[in-house]
């Protein structure tokens, strides 16, 4: 269970969900399982909740980026809502996650936790995870930014903006005192995707 996170789009108008690989694809990852919402464990009926399949992702190792802890599943033919609730429509651009952001309040709207700010405390972070292959095995995840906590359970995926609205990352997880986030564009810029931003684009 965990958040939506962004929709994107790529050259061909072909639509993606964009969230962590926490949320929709563990342990059963492979390209072409389907994504469902609401969610199986949230009461999703299979196969009539299933809105997407999963199509694009860095393959998995031990120390890896923390970009490379985003994935995107293909959307079917279904209606969707880009904005976020209480901020509104995302802004087009997505911010490099670099030192500029040392000290800046930024935000996310998560499934848990609703809307919530707080400042960027380390950026290039490497850090020890689970790996979602393998929950009992740790990874080396390298290049995440750390904020002051802001999120809880559910946050997981959500989308991580700054007070333009620009997109910045995806939550991962964190703890009681650190919320770590992995940087949204180099996955969006590796695969040729561009956040969409309205229903209409």
């Amino acid at each position: 269970m965990g958040s939506l996170g962004v929709f994107a789009v790529d050259r061909r108008g072909v639509r993606y969900l964009v969230t962590s690989r926490y949320v929709i694809a563990v342990e059963s990852y492979r390209e072409g399982v389907p994504v469902f919402q609401p969610s199986l464990s949230d009461g999703g009926l299979y196969p009539q909740d299933a809105v997407a399949t999963l199509a694009k992702s860095f393959p998995l190792r031990d120390s890896i980026s923390a970009a490379h802890l985003i994935v995107a599943a293909r959307l079917d033919e279904v209606e969707i809502d880009p904005t976020v609730p209480r901020i509104g429509t995302l802004s087009a651009e997505v911010l490099p996650a670099d030192s500029s952001l040392l000290g800046k309040t930024v935000g996310m709207y998560g499934y848990g936790s609703g809307l919530n700010t707080a400042t960027v405390t380390m950026v290039g972070v490497a850090i020890p995870q689970p790996s979602p292959a393998d929950s009992t095995r740790r990874i080396t995840v390298t290049g995440a930014l750390a904020t002051r906590n802001m999120s809880g359970s559910g946050d997981g995926g959500a989308v991580v903006f700054d007070r333009g609205n620009r997109a910045i990352g995806i939550v991962l997880g964190g703890s009681r005192e650190t919320t770590i986030i992995a940087p949204l564009k180099p996955f969006l810029d590796h695969f040729g995707l561009r956040l969409l931003t309205t229903a209409g684009q």
